[in-house]
């Protein structure tokens, strides 16, 4: 029996039992043909730019701090340049490289100034990892008529 008929009769074990929390997993299968390809964040990300918008906080900084310590150069983009530099210590910590571009990305001059900053400061961004955005407190069928709901 080779390797992936193997891994094929533990996805069928595993499907067919829900997880700690009672949930099965779909996906399983995709997750084990990615190990045994080889796939992984650090062949991913190694040696690349990965441009991060939202990384202040939650996602975007987390997301950041496992790209940094994978091997990606992240350049850090967000509003408050506080939150940003407190982030980019978190990647370096985690012995990844962080730069940060404080930017409105409501503005469309600050994004232009932004980018050609960051481009000339490192040359390249191969991964954009577009997480920034903002809350809207109300039901997609309220936001049809309200065009600055999806500007937004």
């Amino acid at each position: 029996m080779n390797r992936i008929t193997e891994a094929m009769g533990s996805v069928s074990r595993t499907l067919s039992r829900p997880t700690g929390a009672g949930r099965y997993r779909p996906l399983y299968f995709l997750n084990v043909l990615d190990k045994l390809r080889g796939a992984s964040l650090e062949n991913a990300v190694r040696d690349r730019v990965v441009m991060i918008t939202g990384a202040s906080s939650g996602i975007g900084a987390v997301t950041a701090q496992q790209i940094g310590a994978a091997g990606g150069t992240v350049a850090l983009v967000a509003r408050g340049i506080e939150k940003l530099e407190a982030t980019a210590d978190d990647v370096r910590a985690a012995g990844g490289t962080a730069h940060i571009y404080p930017c409105d990305l409501s503005d469309l001059e600050a994004i232009e100034a932004m980018t050609d900053k960051a481009l000339a400061d490192l040359g390249r961004v191969d991964i954009l990892v577009n997480n920034a955005g903002r809350s809207i407190r109300r039901s997609l069928a309220l936001s049809y008529d309200r065009m600055h709901d999806y500007q937004r």
